[in-house]
């Protein structure tokens, strides 16, 4: 995707606020419907950043009920545009943003950008805390946006995150790039689903990053949990750098 001057700033999105040390996002799509893929600048140069965006399973009904409000709110959008389109919610703060949302004007946005549009063409998208991605695939007499979002309800239990992790990592492998990794997790429900110093959790972190250490044979990757103010590099956590 074609970032243009006046195209939003990605490093502003609720989800990379913690990463300052990122920049030049650039949206390269998906790893699968609720991972994405993005080329950013990192230390160390060129990275492709992989997101997941996970939200605490007790959190599950507001989420799901903003979830409804945005598909009502896409639908609502369609009723003036003409064409097939897509848009992919990449973040926005389900708790502080939220108060700052004005469903019609998100409507009335929408529909301004799909008007202007031509078939094939993507855009960047953002409105208070939200932030998305929007895809004219054809054009047609009639309107419709397909609304997709990214954002996952985290349902196994805490003390397995490092199986969400494997995954992460494992679907990262088979789409490998020349470009090295940076992995964030973005935990943006109320209570952080990592929890170091929970002994079944570490214990299982511990042995799982080892792993990724003993069987790395080109550039490691960098893995990142972000929980409200919080951010961790879980190699560094683990005092495994000294490892790599």
């Amino acid at each position: 995707m074609m970032s243009t001057p006046d195209s939003p700033d990605l490093s502003k999105a609720p989800c990379f606020l913690r990463l300052p040390w990122l920049s030049a996002f650039t949206y390269r799509g998906k790893l699968n419907p609720k991972t994405y893929l993005f080329d950013v600048l990192s230390e160390r140069g060129p990275a492709r950043l992989i997101l997941s965006t996970l939200i605490e399973k007790e959190q599950a009904d507001i989420w799901k009920s903003c979830h409804a409000m945005l598909e009502r709110t896409f639908k609502t959008a369609a009723l003036g545009i003409k064409g097939f389109f897509g848009f992919d919610l990449i973040t926005l703060d389900l708790h502080q943003g939220m108060q700052h949302f004005n469903w019609d004007m998100l409507s009335q946005l929408i529909a301004n950008h799909c008007r202007k549009m031509q078939t094939g063409e993507v855009r960047l998208i953002q409105y208070a805390s939200l932030y998305g991605v929007l895809h004219k695939r054809m054009q047609e007499d009639w309107g419709k946006i397909e609304f997709k979002s990214g954002i996952e309800v985290y349902t196994q239990a805490p003390e397995k995150f490092d199986l969400h992790l494997k995954k992460m990592l494992r679907e990262a492998a088979d789409r490998k790039g020349e470009k090295p990794d940076v992995f964030l997790v973005s935990d943006f429900g109320q209570m952080p689903i990592f929890k170091f110093g929970d002994e079944t959790q570490t214990g299982r972190l511990k042995k799982f990053l080892e792993s990724v250490c003993e069987n790395q044979k080109e550039t490691m990757p960098d893995i990142y949990v972000t929980h409200k103010d919080q951010t961790v590099e879980l190699f560094e956590q683990f005092n495994l750098k000294g490892d790599l």
